[in-house]
């Protein structure tokens, strides 16, 4: 007993898997974890070493390349970059796809652990994953309060909100810590004979808690602790730092102010010009975010009720809001699209036997939502974008085997006869058929990169639905036919027919013109195919000369980001003006696009969510209202600031940068130049940069270097600092304590605890000169002045070392407007100009290298012997796209061969049906460019996509032809009576797969943009290969049958008496 006779005589279990699956599925898809994108493991490891106030040429000395050297050999790393910066040294190790993070941060740690040259002073590195925490939303917070008020308004908040399940993580910014400052008077110390280490260390003396040992009494053990813990202002004003022999006491307050503070002001935030508090929420990757943000307002609401003081709390970049406005977009694409398969399924079909095949489309989804759940995906973007791609695809077994079924309805056979009878027919082709969709698309999770990992999730979604509805097929489809259906007999109801041809009567027009078309063809057969091969050439031709690449589009962004960079050493003050100014310029946009301006002074988070801190870095976040109330898209809108702009020549850099609407790529331009001679990395970068400005559209041109601030270096005269008493290190912590001061205790304010900092009052260090006329206390009690044993050199040095496997780098980077240029044009003029020559390789290895995925990114500078260019960013993402994806191509066109071989079973056959593959890039061309769409790589995997599509109508065609002829039809009728017969279900199951992508290629909106490329290149791909199965490939059968009669080789089965190689008059001969 097969699946379809089990379905007909076992109607009860069949409907109790029915009411199984619509009881555990629809709880499963409300419970499913919703985001926008996908998750995803970011592969990187982080290697970060702490050595206190080394420089960075020490630091890259003694640290970085020597962990650098030590871990070259360890299995799984990619590549290795780093950052060596005062008094810290952070390496990033990018890993190879197929690589255990667990078991190369085992090999690493082993391998840091044989390293004995680090210095004493250096802590030990710290080796860990890199992980993503996923923002939620970010809260503003201002009001009429004092700073320390606000301070504990913004930490009770979070407090409130972290006890949340699925938050993470909540960072604030735009607060200080509150501190007590000890603000000496450098006269009053000299006078007192006191320096700045003598009075910290009286402050640390006397706040100590310290154990004093135990006392046993008959009854009880108690601790004896002595507690001089400051909790006090005033005790620290009273503190003794010193008693003369005559029992004379001099406190702190004698030669110093004490005031309860906050810390230096480091970094601040601002909204549409207000200074505020912000709340930074990130959530649990297994969360929900639409969940969590309900229950994040409900606290909020909550905790603003509970205190007294009006607080504004207004969210900004609510990645919530672009989840659910996005999803609803897709949700509604999807409801459309099952619309129009609604639709197009009761054009064709019988009322009954059209809602008997719909009812496998949420049948599959939920079937897909249960494997989904099981597997801990979430439903997001792209998850749904594979749910729409196969929504159309979810009918076509249903619709092969409920149309069979329903022509052996229509001779009058018994409905469950005709259940089992039309399904058992079509068993292979409609296995053979799910078969090769599944397998062009699961070759796609052999792509490589962010781009692969992020698109992987759409093969697994498509397989889910596809194994789902083949379950439907066979199991349920024919229970539900046999039951519901209703027999009709043309032969005994003569007003069936009557009814049928009113109610078919457009179907009967179609049928007669596809007659004569298909015998026009047949006739002409060659000239039809010579036809197809020139326009495909043709495409193709048009497509390299005349198309522009882009890895991924999208214009229409919800925010983006103001990227400022002051020269290095500028105050946070100046970087703060600066930034007002272009705070102001961005207000000056329409208001219904702007929905809220937000500048960070201070700090900078970089493409990789890096943090990089400075008063001379500051960014600005500028968030853009919902698409429906805006009137353009958002590039536009940045386009308009960008033209808006005046000149700034005290900003260094300045540029903008666009939400990422999928993976993040990098920059379209970005190459990395690597060498020895920090000069000559300068020189070539400042060459490159001149070069970029001079390429019209590309815009935001910047290297990542970073000039050291202006020093003033310490000239130690050693052996006279050493006949006076002093060693370098007792002379550097004067200094210190002096300008950036130094910690001595705390206080214990109520349950908080407030650093106390020691440092000389201001009017004593805010001139050069201060650091000249300090004095240092030797041994004897002697003031020797700082000129005695040493001098102040001015000097510069660099702020940070960057390095890329195991050699100094500068990487220059740009963006690109991309109606002007696209990203691999202006990589290409970069390649010319700075790369030395590669034209000697030969294209055929080029090719294979891009098939094993052996790209050449790294080539060696023109005229710099010893230094490479290496082209990333979205250069080099788009090689490794392009290569993962010639490979997925190969892969999905060898398995659907050996598919077809084995239904074939035929090595000719299987060649003939793939024609339709190729032929099917004219439509792709044809629809890109009608809707105006560059060749992407989502168009790309549309096109792998087709491999498997556009070849199930021809199955379906070709096993009919094979069944005609073996019943004993001859050559020109099993070809032609097999095109009448499958002509429906051709046309149904192309036009449900279309309907169902329609509303992607038509309408699309905001983030879902740059999925409508893969949408586009399907549907418009299966419109052009649907014309050339119906049409072209019974020609290219009847061109087999001649080669067969000619050379009097057997290719295709045939048991039909010998035809004539010719159509007289456009009509069949006789058999």
């Amino acid at each position: 007993m097969n699946f379809p006779e089990f379905s007909v005589r076992n109607p009860v279990v069949v409907n109790m898997l029915v009411i199984f699956l619509i009881v555990t599925g629809i709880p499963a898809y409300f419970l499913i974890v919703r985001e926008l994108f996908p998750i995803l493991p970011q592969d990187r490891i982080g290697i970060t070493t702490i050595y206190p106030d080394a420089s960075p040429e020490d630091i890259e000395k003694q640290i970085t390349a020597e962990i650098e050297s030590a871990i070259a050999g360890v299995d799984g790393i990619r590549h290795i970059s780093s950052v060596s910066v005062e008094g810290i040294s952070m390496i990033n190790l990018e890993l190879e796809v197929d690589a255990d993070p667990d078991d190369v941060i085992r090999d690493v740690q082993a391998e840091i652990d044989t390293i004995d040259t680090f210095p004493d002073d250096a802590e030990d590195p710290r080796v860990e994953e890199l992980k993503y925490n996923w923002p939620v939303v970010n809260l503003t917070l201002h009001g009429p309060v004092s700073e320390k008020r606000m301070k504990k308004i913004a930490e009770d908040l979070k407090d409130s909100l972290v006890e949340i399940p699925g938050v993470a993580q909540i960072m604030l910014g735009g607060i200080r810590e509150r501190e007590i400052h000890v603000l000496a008077d450098m006269d009053r110390l000299y006078a007192y004979r006191i320096s700045l280490p003598i009075l910290a260390q009286a402050l640390i003396r006397g706040n100590r808690d310290l154990p004093a040992g135990k006392l046993e009494t008959s009854r009880q053990e108690f601790l004896v602790r002595t507690q001089e813990d400051f909790t006090q202002v005033e005790e620290i004003r009273r503190a003794i730092v010193r008693v003369n022999e005559r029992g004379g006491k001099v406190t702190v307050g004698d030669v110093a102010t004490v005031v309860d503070t906050f810390a230096d002001r480091e970094t601040f935030i601002r909204m549409k010009g207000n200074q505020c508090v912000g709340l930074f929420i990130m959530k649990q990757s297994n969360a929900d975010t639409l969940r969590l943000k309900r229950r994040i307002d409900e606290v909020v609401d909550r905790f603003l009720q509970q205190i007294p003081e009006p607080i504004t709390v207004d969210p900004f970049l609510d990645f919530s809001f672009a989840i659910r406005e996005r999803l609803d977009v897709m949700q509604f694409n999807g409801m459309l699209g099952l619309a129009l398969v609604l639709g197009f399924l009761c054009l064709f079909l019988d009322i009954r036997i059209a809602m008997m095949v719909a009812i496998g489309i949420p049948f599959s989804f939920l079937g897909a939502i249960l494997l989904m759940s099981g597997m801990g995906m979430s439903l997001n973007m792209l998850t749904m974008f594979g749910a729409i791609i196969v929504l159309g695809m979810l009918v076509d077994d249903a619709i092969i085997i409920a149309e069979n079924s329903y022509r052996y309805l229509e001779r009058g056979w018994p409905r469950a006869k005709a259940a089992i009878a039309g399904a058992n027919e079509v068993t292979m082709p409609v296995l053979a058929a799910v078969l090769t969709t599944i397998s062009a698309f699961l070759p796609l999770l052999l792509m490589e990169g962010l781009l692969g990992k992020f698109l992987g999730v759409i093969p697994i979604v498509v397989t889910f639905a596809l194994v789902a509805s083949l379950l439907e097929a066979f199991v349920i489809l024919p229970s539900h036919i046999a039951e519901w259906s209703q027999r009709i007999s043309f032969v005994k109801h003569p007003h069936a027919i009557r009814k049928k041809a009113r109610n078919r009567y457009w179907y009967a027009g179609v049928i007669r013109f596809y007659r004569r078309a298909l015998l026009m063809c047949l006739r002409y057969r060659y000239l039809a195919v010579l036809t197809i091969i020139l326009l495909a050439i043709a495409a193709v031709w048009f497509a390299y000369y005349g198309m522009d690449f882009i890895l991924i589009q999208n214009r229409d962004i919800n925010y983006f980001r103001i990227l400022v960079e002051m020269p290095v050493g500028a105050p946070l003050d100046r970087t703060s003006d600066a930034m007002q100014k272009l705070e102001e310029l961005a207000l000056q946009l329409p208001e219904n696009e702007i929905e809220a301006v937000v500048a960070y002074v201070g700090l900078q988070i970089d493409e990789w969510n890096q943090l990089h801190l400075g008063s001379h870095y500051g960014q600005i976040w500028v968030d853009l209202t919902e698409t429906k109330w805006r009137d353009r898209v958002g590039m536009e809108t940045l386009e308009e600031y960008r033209r808006l702009l005046p000149p700034m020549p005290e900003i260094k850099s300045l540029s903008l940068e666009k939400e990422v609407a999928g993976p993040p790529a990098g920059k379209a331009v970005s190459v990395r130049i690597r060498g020895e001679n920090f000069a000559l990395l300068r020189q070539i970068s400042r060459e490159m940069q001149d070069f970029l400005h001079t390429i019209d559209g590309v815009v935001d041109i910047r290297d990542d270097f970073t000039e050291g601030k202006t020093e003033l270096r310490i000239k130690l005269d050693r052996p006279r600092a050493s006949q006076l008493g002093f060693t370098p290190e007792e002379i550097a912590a004067a200094v210190r304590y002096t300008f950036d001061g130094g910690k001595a205790g705390r206080l214990f304010d109520q349950d908080e605890g407030l650093d106390i900092m020691v440092r000389a009052k201001k009017s004593n260090r805010s001139r050069i000169e201060d650091i000249s006329n300090l004095r240092f206390l030797n041994a004897n009690g002697d003031w020797i002045p700082f000129e005695n044993f040493a001098t102040l050199m001015p000097g510069r040095g660099v702020s940070q070392i960057t390095r890329f496997d195991n050699r100094r780098s500068i990487t220059v980077s740009a963006d690109v407007e991309t109606e002007k240029i696209t990203s691999m044009e202006a990589n290409r003029l970069l390649r010319e100009r700075f790369a030395a020559s590669t034209s000697e390789i030969p294209a055929w290895k080029t090719a294979t290298d891009m098939f094993f995925g052996q790209v050449q990114t790294s080539l060696p500078c023109k005229e710099r012997p010893g230094y490479t260019l290496t082209f990333g960013g979205e250069n080099e993402e788009t090689q490794r796209s392009l290569s993962s994806l010639l490979r997925a191509f190969v892969v999905s066109f060898v398995l659907i061969y050996f598919i077809l071989a084995a239904v074939f079973r035929s090595y000719i056959q299987p060649m003939v049906v793939l024609l339709t593959v190729p032929f099917s890039f004219i439509g792709v061309i044809i629809g890109l460019f009608v809707m105006g769409e560059p060749i992407g790589i989502m168009a790309l995997i549309g096109v792998i996509s087709l491999n498997g599509i556009v070849v199930n109508d021809a199955i379906v065609l070709v096993d009919f032809i094979n069944q005609s002829r073996r019943r004993g039809l001859g050559r020109w009728r099993s070809v032609y009576k097999s095109g009448i017969l499958r002509i429906r279900p051709i046309i149904l199951t192309s036009v449900t797969t279309i309907g169902g992508l329609l509303p992607l290629t038509a309408w699309v909106d905001g983030t879902s943009e740059f999925l409508s490329p893969m949408a586009i290149a399907i549907s418009w791909g299966l419109a052009f290969a649907t014309l050339l199965t119906l049409l072209v490939l019974p020609c290219a059968f009847s061109i087999l049958d001649d080669i067969k009669i000619r050379l009097r080789v057997s290719l295709v089965p045939s048991t039909g008496p010998e035809e004539s190689s010719t159509l007289r008059n456009g009509s069949l001969p006789a058999d």
